[in-house]
């Protein structure tokens, strides 16, 4: 009877150890399985904020670029206006210079004529 009883909390034990080693087998699968899936899951992480950064790089120059484009634009209307206001400056300039020397000639002309009614009232 005792013997028939050790048989059985051998076996018992024999379950309990096997049972115990299948535990541990499971949890070390499933920890393995957690690392992989973490992994995994960093790599892909990665890979997004990677593809993000460039994605971002990419609009940042073609915002800086369009930016730059306007910039040309603005200093090219800017040296037009310049140059527009330069030449209008040059036309007045010069328009000034035959008005003052019309204006010279007017005054001479007055001042022969006033000198030759001056004669002419004087011989008279």
């Amino acid at each position: 009877h005792s013997a028939q009883l050790t048989q059985v909390l051998q076996a018992f034990k024999e379950q309990e150890d096997l049972a115990a080693r299948h535990k541990a087998e499971a949890e070390e699968r499933h920890s393995a399985q957690l690392t992989q899936r973490d992994s995994l899951h960093t790599a892909q992480l990665e890979t997004q904020l990677g593809k993000f950064w460039e994605t971002k790089k990419q609009e940042d120059t073609t915002r800086d670029e369009a930016h730059a484009a306007q910039l040309r634009e603005l200093e090219d209307h800017h040296a037009a206006l310049l140059q527009a206001a330069k030449t209008d400056a040059e036309k007045l300039s010069a328009e000034k210079t035959v008005l003052e020397g019309q204006n010279q000639a007017g005054e001479k002309r007055e001042e022969a004529l006033r000198a030759e009614l001056g004669q002419r009232d004087a011989s008279h």
